[in-house]
């Protein structure tokens, strides 16, 4: 079908490897082939020569990618879904992906810092970032905000993260970093952050007081958790009317 705008194959039982022919869908711009059982190692290459692919989910597969040369520089994706992948580093087709809105590679094996070159990728289009689920310790780059300017959604939870809290770009309305080893106080930065919905940094090691402008953040938060921390002093002493604050959890601290 010279005309297939959109092909869902997901969670099936069909046997790899995935066929060349793939390529012969010249309108295709949205694949879906996540948990279908494939057993070969994973050519890349195909899915770069189906010229209007935007759209590419292989998600749950736990494929080892084939190493060879990806000719990416000229494919430009929108979305790449590449969770429960057996990645074991970040794939190096991602330096030429700077049209990405949505990237998503949780639940692999990536370990170690988040190289310099990885905070270009998609840095003035990401919309949705998630890395969580893995073996990080941190970023390569020191960086005062996270650099990704458009960002609504950044999942960094469950990894090995040291150091202080990293800060959220000011578009974040979901940031997640409960589950990592951060330690030290909340940088005040974190209080121009004023379009958060969801704020989750349970499960860390952070110390010191609960910055009072968390009680004066716009009627848009709706989840607040800093469980499980080693948080000190007082409770904010009031929220600003109009909050909309659905969870508030402070437990398991030192308050």
């Amino acid at each position: 079908s010279s005309q297939l705008n959109i092909l869902r194959l997901s969670r099936n039982k069909l046997d790899g490897p995935v066929p060349r022919s793939i390529s012969n869908f010249t309108k295709l711009r949205e694949l879906y082939l996540s948990s279908i059982n494939l057993k070969d190692k994973m050519e890349l290459n195909i899915f770069f020569q189906v010229k209007e692919l935007q759209y590419l989910d292989l998600s749950g597969n736990n494929l080892l990618v084939s190493k060879g040369n990806i000719n990416s520089t000229h494919h430009k994706f929108s979305g790449l879904y590449l969770s429960s992948f057996n990645l074991r580093e970040f794939p190096d087709f991602l330096k030429a992906q700077n049209e990405l809105s949505t990237l998503d590679l949780s639940n692999n094996k990536i370990e170690g810092k988040i190289p310099k070159w990885f905070c270009n990728v998609g840095k003035g289009t990401l919309q949705s970032l998630n890395l969580s689920f893995n073996l990080l310790s941190g970023f390569e780059q020191s960086l005062k905000v996270l650099p990704w300017k458009f960002i609504d959604y950044l999942d960094l939870r469950s990894n090995m993260l040291q150091g202080s809290l990293p800060i959220p770009p000011l578009s974040t309305s979901y940031f997640f970093a409960s589950n990592n080893n951060l330690t030290g106080k909340i940088p005040q930065m974190i209080c121009k952050v004023n379009s958060l919905q969801v704020l989750d940094i349970s499960n860390n090691q952070l110390i010191g007081q609960i910055p009072q402008c968390f009680s004066h953040f716009s009627n848009s938060l709706l989840v607040l958790n800093m469980r499980n921390n080693c948080f000190q002093g007082n409770l904010p002493k009031s929220f600003m009317k109009g909050c909309s604050l659905v969870t508030l959890d402070f437990s398991h601290n030192q308050i």
